[in-house]
């Protein structure tokens, strides 16, 4: 088990016990899917949203799932996050909200609506001060387990990878892959 040292850089945590109105936390949401297109049509490697009435060009960490290391630019959009809590019962899970987003997620949700595979999504925490050395603060591993979109407003609960429900071995033994699984 992970301390909090481990999850939480001293800047963030100085910034939510003194709660200064000059440097708030930035709070962002990567959303990531194959059929996420640009507007040209090309594959877009992620929607990235800041809660701020404007943009932000905030630098990824290193392991960032996509474009690591990068600035990138994060779109101001109201977005709130209800971050999973700590409980003995369960998968914890997250819950999403994006507003006055229609015109650029409605397209992608429904593209990504029409495949099997889920949206991932990377919660972060940036202090504007710092926001060109990497967030201060990562939950990554979040995929999108229910996600409903209309004109004013998208929400989505995200959850962890269910481990308890996953075949073990992870690697599915075939007789065309493994000849000696053939009865004779």
């Amino acid at each position: 088990m992970s301390t909090l040292d481990d999850l939480f850089s001293e800047a963030i945590l100085e910034a939510y016990a003194s709660a200064p109105t000059k440097e708030p936390v930035l709070g962002t949401l990567e959303l990531r899917h194959p059929a996420f297109l640009d507007e040209e049509g090309e594959p877009l490697t992620a929607v990235r949203l800041v809660l701020d009435n404007r943009d932000w060009d905030l630098k990824l960490n290193a392991d960032a799932p996509a474009d690591p290391g990068d600035l990138v630019e994060f779109r101001g959009v109201p977005i709130d996050v209800k971050l999973p809590e700590h409980s003995d019962t369960g998968v914890p899970e997250a819950e999403i909200g994006i507003d006055n987003a229609s015109a650029e997620l409605m397209p992608q949700f429904k593209r990504a609506g029409d495949t099997n595979d889920p949206i991932f999504v990377t919660y972060r925490e940036f202090l504007p001060s710092r926001r060109f050395f990497g967030p201060e603060f990562i939950i990554d591993g979040f995929s999108a387990k229910r996600a409903r979109a209309t004109v004013l407003r998208a929400t989505a609960r995200l959850g962890f990878f269910d481990m308890l429900n996953a075949a073990f071995p992870s690697e599915t033994y075939r007789v065309e892959d493994y000849r000696g699984l053939a009865q004779r």
